[in-house]
């Protein structure tokens, strides 16, 4: 995955950075699946010459399913220094970002977006894998990514 261009873990990275924390609800489950942007550069190169890919549409996930707070528990792992997860109750994570908009801040982390780090984004990858040979890496983050 390309963090740099991943605006949701480039902000949690840049916000853990710091504060040397990052705040997540409990209840902030849902499954994921990252995808490095080379994995789907690769994927370009191989579907254009795969017959079997001929005007069909493919989910393109990454190579590992993990829960957001693990995904984004690696993101914060891999800072330098590293940066602490913390989970609260998810009515005291609505209180903290009513707060927070109030004083102008976390603009864009709306109750859609908190809705979301509740449902499951996972895709199945097996007909990318047969028709052109798909294999993406698994979710391994490091600091570079989330370069300012």
């Amino acid at each position: 995955m390309d963090a740099a261009r991943d605006r949701t873990l480039t902000q949690i990275a840049r916000l853990a950075r710091r504060t040397g924390f990052f705040v997540l609800p409990r209840d902030a489950n849902g499954l994921r699946q990252p995808v490095h942007v080379e994995d789907l550069a690769d994927a370009t190169l191989a579907v254009v010459d795969a017959d079997a890919a001929a005007g069909r549409s493919y989910a393109l996930p990454g190579g590992e399913t993990l829960g957001y707070a693990p995904m984004v528990e690696r993101v914060l792992t891999a800072l330098q220094p590293p940066a602490r997860l913390i989970r609260v109750p998810a009515p005291l994570f609505k209180v903290a970002v009513a707060t927070a908009h109030a004083f102008g801040k976390m603009q864009g982390l709306g109750d859609a977006a908190v809705a979301r780090m509740r449902e499951d984004l996972v895709f199945d990858a097996e007909a990318a894998r047969r028709d052109f040979g798909y294999a993406p890496r698994g979710f391994n983050p490091t600091a570079n990514m989330f370069a300012s």
